[in-house]
């Protein structure tokens, strides 16, 4: 009997394989913005992504609007679409990335390569004064190497960007 749960380790541990584990290493750079406007604005940002991976990314671009976690450590809760006011759904019909001055909802980045895009954000009359905490998440939602498991987590990077407008200058808690 002793002889048999070695063995049996043994097959387990020889069966166990890191060939369907794929590497996913993204950055992005800068990792946050604080805007403070008074009046409106054409705000115009460079955003980079380096693939760090050895395969080919595609990556879906998302905007998410956040709060402080209530956590002492620290930290953000995105907000579900259904819970944002209409100045965030004004501010997001503004907020566009680009790519060689084409508006993208995707990207795909070969093995380590860096992409630079530009942020724009059109702060008109239409967007109501106020702060406002968001991010813009570049998203990976690949099928073929999603799981089998009912939960799934999509691997994603983000910048956050954290704007006051016609406000005065505030103290961030973040």
């Amino acid at each position: 009997m002793k002889k048999i749960i070695p063995l049996f380790l043994l097959l387990f541990f020889l069966g166990v394989s890191n060939a369907d584990a794929e590497e996913f290493s993204i950055g992005m750079s800068p990792s946050s913005f604080i805007i403070n406007i008074e009046k409106p604005s054409q705000i115009e940002e460079k955003i980079l992504l380096k693939n760090q991976s050895a395969e080919k990314i595609a990556l879906e671009r998302s905007i998410k609007a956040f709060v402080p976690s209530k956590n002492p450590r620290g930290g953000i809760v995105f907000l579900e679409d259904r819970q944002l006011d209409e100045k965030y759904t004004q501010l997001f019909k503004h907020t566009l990335v680009f790519e060689n001055n084409q508006i993208i909802e995707r990207v795909i980045l070969d093995a380590h390569e860096t992409k630079q895009l530009d942020l724009s954000i059109d702060i008109n009359e239409a967007v109501p004064f106020g702060e406002y905490y968001f991010s813009i998440l570049f998203i990976s939602k690949d099928i073929n190497n999603a799981s089998s498991s009912a939960t799934t987590v999509w691997p994603a990077v983000a910048t956050n960007i954290i704007l006051s407008y016609g406000t005065k200058k505030r103290k961030y808690i973040f």
